[in-house]
């Protein structure tokens, strides 16, 4: 009777299963370069910026290179390529860089990159002094990755290239 009652109730409760597929160690972040950020700050010293979005916080480094050294930047903001053609490489701008490069060239041009939660390239904010934009590129950094939707353009269609 017992093994009775017991199949009737195992019978009686279907069982619900979902099945889900998803790699191994996958992060899904949604990067939306027309969302507007909630607030920005930076830390001139270490050359790091970061903006608050509504999904989350992203953080990045900032620096500041010669024509010699990253080449001139073509276009405007949000664009990431030299005047070369080419995508900077860690190589080619390492962060906190200022004054002037072995050349005596003024480092005048300020770029931006991405570093949490995803690696982009180099993106070209704009171009001051050079003691003007070793002083200020991580501000301008963290506040057009909150304000400017052709620099989170740049920023987060890079990630990945």
């Amino acid at each position: 009777m017992k093994k009775i009652i017991l199949i009737l109730c195992l019978v009686s409760f279907p069982a619900v299963a979902t099945e889900m597929c998803a790699r191994n160690d996958t992060i899904v972040i949604p990067l939306d370069s027309t969302v507007g950020g909630t607030s920005s700050s930076y830390n001139a010293t270490e050359s790091m910026w970061w903006a608050i979005f509504d999904y989350g916080r992203i953080y990045g480094v900032s620096t500041c290179l010669s024509a010699a050294e990253g080449g001139k930047p073509s276009g405007s903001t949000g664009v990431y390529t030299n005047d070369k053609g080419q995508m900077l490489s860690q190589e080619d701008a390492l962060a906190g860089r200022s004054g002037q490069d072995a050349d005596g060239n003024d480092r005048i041009y300020c770029w931006c990159k991405m570093t949490h939660p995803a690696y982009s390239r180099w993106v070209f904010i704009n171009s001051n002094s050079a003691s003007y934009c070793a002083s200020n590129c991580a501000h301008y950094c963290g506040y057009h990755a909150q304000n400017n939707a052709a620099l989170r353009s740049g920023l987060f269609g890079s990630v990945g290239k």
